[in-house]
C-alpha cells in the first residue's frame, strides 16, 4: 500500500507538471508569436527603408512627349540638356514597384549618371556612349542595367507608336524590380 501510495503521489506530480507545462506552454507560444511578428514588423520595416531609389533615362523629344509614360509617378524629374538643345529627363522612383509603365527608355548619358549616383539610385537606361559614359559609370561604381544589353532585354518591350525605333522602348516598375 505504501508503495502505492508513492507512485499515486508521483504519477499525481507528473500530471500537475505537464498541466502547469502545457499552461507555461500556451504563454510561452503567445509572447513568442508577438515577438516574432514584432520582429517580422522591424524586418519589414528595415527592408523599406533599404529599398533604393531607381533613376531611368527618359525621352524628351518634342515628338516623344506624346508618347511618354509614368512621368506622373517618379519623386524627382531632372531635365538635362544632352546635345544640340536637345533634352532629356531622368526620372527617380523610391519605389519603382508601383509604376505601371516607364518609357521611352533612352540611353544613359554623363550628367544623368552623376545625378543617378548622387541619389544612391538604380541606374535604368537603353544604350550607352563606351567610351566616356560606361567607364564614368564604372568609375563611380554605380548600379546600373542597360536594357538593350542581352540579360536586361528581357524587361524591356517595344510599341509600335509611328516614331522611329528609339523612341519606342518600354519597362514596367516590376520589370525593373526583377532585374
Amino acid at each position: 500500500i505504501e508503495k502505492r501510495n508513492e507512485m499515486a503521489e508521483e504519477a499525481l506530480d507528473n500530471v500537475t507538471f505537464s498541466k502547469n507545462e502545457e499552461k507555461n506552454s500556451e504563454i510561452w507560444d503567445k509572447k513568442s508569436d508577438k515577438l516574432e511578428e514584432s520582429y517580422n514588423k522591424a524586418l519589414e520595416k528595415e527592408e523599406q527603408t533599404k529599398l533604393r531609389p531607381v533613376a531611368v533615362s527618359v525621352n524628351n523629344l518634342i515628338s516623344a512627349q506624346r508618347v511618354q509614360t509614368g512621368l506622373e509617378e517618379a519623386d524627382i524629374i531632372y531635365e538635362s540638356y544632352v546635345e544640340g538643345g536637345i533634352t532629356r529627363l531622368l526620372a527617380v522612383y523610391k519605389d519603382i514597384s508601383k509604376i505601371a509603365e516607364i518609357g521611352t527608355v533612352r540611353s544613359a548619358r554623363y550628367n544623368y549618371v552623376d545625378l543617378a549616383c548622387g541619389d544612391d539610385a538604380l541606374f535604368v537606361h537603353a544604350g550607352v556612349d563606351y567610351d566616356f559614359c560606361q567607364p564614368h559609370i564604372k568609375q563611380l561604381g554605380l548600379d546600373s542595367k542597360n536594357m538593350l544589353e542581352n540579360s536586361y532585354y528581357k524587361y524591356a518591350y517595344r510599341i509600335k507608336n509611328g516614331l522611329a525605333l528609339e523612341h519606342t522602348l518600354y519597362t514596367t516598375g516590376e520589370n525593373i524590380a526583377k532585374m
